[in-house]
């Protein structure tokens, strides 16, 4: 019986692709290039360049020819701060791995490609922090996820936890 080849998916040419360094360096140079000017068109809306321009204290011909262009490029990270303080929202400059970047590039969304400007009850709500958990409860998180087979953290956790009730109990029996 004949087996019908695997379709190799997307992800998986793009992964073959990767291992030449050759392939990794213009496939990293597109992306950016081909983002960022999608996200700066994205930006302008349904602006005119000239419209947008003024906005940004550039000239009609510096969005259509450079900011808008992917294949001009050659941003500088005071143009691209510079963007980003005209339009109020923030700017990320990293270097990630190829396996970060390439899940970055497989996540984009309208929120990635034109987020918000500042809203401060947003900014109140990211840096309130998370409610905490005791460490048994974060051992037993861990232990659902499977994670904590190589963590000493979890027999700790329960060893506690073990010993505060057995303290309650003393307490509560010397009460009666």
């Amino acid at each position: 019986m004949e087996h019908e080849p695997r379709r190799v998916s997307r992800n998986e040419r793009l992964a073959n692709r990767l291992r030449k360094k050759a392939y990794r360096d213009a496939y990293l140079g597109s992306r950016i290039r081909q983002f960022l000017a999608h996200q700066i068109r994205s930006f302008r809306g349904e602006k005119s360049q000239a419209e947008f321009g003024r906005i940004l204290g550039q000239p009609q011909s510096v969005i259509s020819e450079r900011l808008e262009s992917p294949s001009y490029g050659k941003w500088t990270l005071q143009t691209l701060l510079d963007i980003a303080s005209k339009l109020d929202v923030a700017l990320i400059v990293q270097f990630v791995d190829y396996p970060t970047f390439v899940k970055f590039t497989n996540e984009i969304t309208d929120e990635t490609v034109r987020p918000a400007p500042f809203n401060e009850q947003k900014l109140n709500e990211a840096i309130e922090p998370p409610p905490r958990r005791s460490p048994a409860a974060e051992a037993f998180a861990k232990m659902m996820n499977g994670q904590h087979q190589n963590d000493g953290l979890y027999g700790r956790a329960i060893a506690n936890e073990n010993e505060e009730q057995k303290k309650l109990q003393q307490k509560l029996a010397g009460i009666q």
